[in-house]
């Protein structure tokens, strides 16, 4: 009987979708072993590798949402892999050792890794350990996108003020009206308020090259 699997809900509306998994361990009969225990649990196993170049070509062929690895692959070890994936946002990572020391867990945390595990892996260690990472990748994502989307507004808004201070220089404007010209032209022209500070700009700069600085 496997828990996880009896444990989810059930009834209408209550449908889950399956999660897509790649596993990477050296050892066929433990690759085997994982797959059971998650295919069991309802996870959807989309490729497996047995060395870390092998992994890492197919997390980027097949995109899953989560990467089961085991530390001591060969070729490239699971932490060079975990700290790539990390690097190029592929997927969260579940770490396997088969030993644990505080240079592992040191290792574990330069590579980025979501979940740390210890060999043996029972299912009641895995389960939770994936649905973890996937959330805690999920919440990162999500905060470094606003992050970004931090930064760009502010961008905006300097762009935005040096534009304001050049038609306020050259067509004697105002504050507000240098605002509301750039506003106007963006409505017009159905683009963003930065598109037309931008096009100010580089006008501005190609006149001042024009007359010779």
């Amino acid at each position: 009987m496997n828990t996880w699997q009896n444990s989810k809900p059930s009834g209408p509306g209550c449908k889950m979708r399956r999660r897509e998994v790649f596993i990477a361990d050296k050892s066929a009969s433990s690759r085997q072993r994982l797959r059971r225990i998650l295919t069991e649990a309802g996870y959807a196993v989309v490729g497996e590798a047995g060395d870390g170049s092998s992994a890492l070509r197919g997390i980027r062929s097949l995109e899953p949402e989560v990467v089961v690895l085991d530390s001591d692959l060969p070729a490239l070890n699971g932490f060079e892999v975990a700290r790539i994936v990390e690097e190029d946002h592929l997927a969260p990572v579940v770490l396997i050792a088969s030993q644990t020391s505080w240079e592992f867990v040191e290792k574990a945390k330069e590579s980025s890794v979501s979940a740390y595990l210890v060999r043996p892996v029972s299912e009641r260690d895995l389960i939770p350990a994936i649905e973890l990472a996937i959330a805690n990748y999920e919440r990162r994502s999500r905060l470094q996108e606003k992050i970004r989307e931090l930064e760009e507004s502010l961008e905006s808004r300097k762009v935005i003020e040096r534009a304001k201070g050049v038609l306020m220089k050259t067509m004697g404007l105002s504050e507000s009206e240098a605002y509301r010209l750039i506003q106007k032209q963006a409505m017009d022209k159905s683009t963003s308020m930065r598109a037309i500070a931008e096009a100010v700009l580089l006008t501005y700069e190609l006149k001042k090259k024009g007359r010779g600085g």
